[in-house]
């Protein structure tokens, strides 16, 4: 009697679901291989508000390269240089790019590349090799006012982006006569003559046997040495120049870095401040010193998308058998219901979560409203980003997805099931980064975002924050680092549509109007 080996529908529907599946995964790591490796480019823009700096001239240089560990080191005229380049807070990046300009400066140090900007403020730069670049762009003068751009720092990496990266300028505005609508310096003046002021600063304080008796400070007059003056124990590490031009731009360098020391520079309205810091305190950061900076940093970015991709290979699979003649087309039609109904009944009942939890927020939120002849929105006090204060930080607005949705605090799975979550960071150091599900409902519509357009967060007591969209990018699930270390003031990132990316969207703080 011969025997029936036939095998039944259900698992020959198994089989060939497995076989498109596996067809599809294919395809779909071979279109994002493709992508990646399609035409890419750095945009800078140099712009107020909606208009354009024309013919402005914006320099980038490659200061550093990525070893084996992901870290970077120095390269070229930059390596002779003695500043920290790891482990960075924003701020810190911010001093960073800041004293890497003043050596371009002080030094002469040619630039890989410079083009003058578009009608529109922007210009591109293409084939660049990975690394970390400085992007600077010279002053600008528009009527009677004059435009200094501040040096900006980005990590290029041909895996990091799909076709393009945007870096916007900040700027600081300097009024007719050395006046200055940046908040403390010589503001709404215009003095004659103005006076700068160097400060030093040392950060190990368990290190005093290492540290020198003196040091020697450089100012600059429009690039140029004008001054050399000593700091030490008995001038209080300061000194105060008097009776500069108001119409140069001045900028203060250390001559010569201590041994075993690293460098920072900024300047807060008439002050710079030098800031040395010992290596070995620095390699020995506690680890309670890293959790602070990103208490929730793990190997891969949590998972925010919903599952929608076994769908269209279902639909396959149905089709496929149908034509066939195969009665296991049903079985796929099953299972695509199923998911479809599974996850609009999870969208719907996040949209329900977060807007009892919006509620709640609004009802403890005092309501503030701007007083008539306010240009610029309230300036936030303090949002309330440290554990157990509150279950939530706040509420975020997105005018143009017609989206209002509450913060939660902490981030977990659980809580990700109702609203977005801080991931990690503070408004305070200017670096929150907020993670949401795909639901239609969250973050699930991020990508239809164009940059430019206005943000809102409204923290725990009513104060309103502007932020405006300066760029969007792919990141891949493991690249964490990548995500949380930026010079961006807000970040809201979700999973793409197969999962294997994050969606970020990079966001700056608008300060008012300048």
């Amino acid at each position: 009697m011969r025997r029936d080996l036939r095998l039944p529908w259900w698992f020959k529907g198994l089989l060939v679901f497995f076989l498109i599946q596996s067809i599809t995964m294919y395809w779909t790591k071979t279109s994002e291989a493709a992508l990646l490796n399609s035409a890419r480019f750095l945009q800078v823009q140099f712009q107020k508000e909606d208009k354009g700096f024309e013919n402005a001239e914006v320099q980038i240089y490659r200061v550093a390269q990525r070893a084996q560990d992901s870290s970077f080191v120095l390269t070229g005229a930059f390596s002779k240089y003695s500043v920290p380049l790891n482990d960075l807070e924003s701020t810190q990046w911010r001093a960073l790019a800041q004293t890497l300009e003043t050596y371009v400066i002080r030094d002469q140090i040619p630039a890989q590349e410079k083009k003058q900007t578009d009608l529109s403020g922007t210009v591109r730069f293409e084939n660049l090799d990975n690394g970390l670049y400085l992007v600077c762009a010279k002053r600008y003068r528009s009527g009677n006012k004059t435009y200094v751009p501040q040096a900006s720092l980005v990590a290029w990496s041909k895996a990091d982006v799909q076709t393009t990266q945007v870096v916007r300028l900040k700027y600081d505005v300097i009024l007719p006569g050395g006046g200055s609508s940046s908040p403390g310096a010589d503001a709404g003046a215009t003095p004659q003559r103005i006076t700068r002021t160097v400060r030093k600063i040392w950060q190990n304080e368990t290190a005093q046997s290492e540290r020198p008796k003196q040091i020697a400070v450089q100012l600059l007059k429009d690039g140029v040495l004008a001054d050399t003056v000593i700091l030490n124990e008995e001038n209080g590490w300061s000194y105060t120049w008097n009776g500069l031009n108001p119409d140069s731009q001045w900028r203060v360098a250390e001559a010569e870095v201590p041994d075993g020391y690293t460098v920072l520079s900024t300047q807060e309205a008439n002050t710079f401040l030098i800031t040395n810091s010992y290596q070995v305190q620095a390699k020995e950061a506690t680890p309670a010193q890293s959790v602070a900076q990103s208490p929730t940093l793990e190997e891969s970015l949590p998972q925010t998308g919903v599952l929608w991709w076994p769908i269209p290979i279902l639909i396959c699979g149905m089709l496929l058998c149908w034509i066939l003649g195969r009665r296991e087309g049903h079985f796929f039609l099953l299972l695509a219901i199923l998911l479809v109904g599974g996850n609009l009944m999870d969208n719907q009942r996040a949209n329900q979560a977060s807007r009892q939890i919006l509620e709640s927020v609004q009802k403890e939120v005092p309501q503030k409203t701007r007083e008539p002849g306010q240009d610029s929105v309230v300036e936030v006090s303090k949002i309330q980003q440290q554990a157990g204060m509150s279950p939530w930080i706040g509420t975020l607005k997105i005018p143009s997805l017609n989206l209002e949705l509450p913060v939660l605090n902490q981030w977990s799975y659980p809580n990700l099931k109702l609203a977005p979550c801080r991931y990690v960071g503070t408004m305070d150091e200017r670096n929150l980064v907020i993670a949401g599900h795909n639901y239609r409902a969250h973050f699930g519509r991020l990508k239809e975002l164009s940059l430019g357009e206005s943000i809102f967060l409204i923290d725990s007591e009513g104060n309103e924050v502007k932020f405006q969209v300066g760029e969007i990018e792919v990141l891949g699930a493991s690249q964490t680092r990548q995500m949380v270390d930026s010079e961006w003031d807000l970040t809201l990132f979700t999973c793409t549509w197969g999962g294997k990316s994050r969606l970020a969207v990079r966001c700056m703080k608008v300060d008012g109007m300048q």
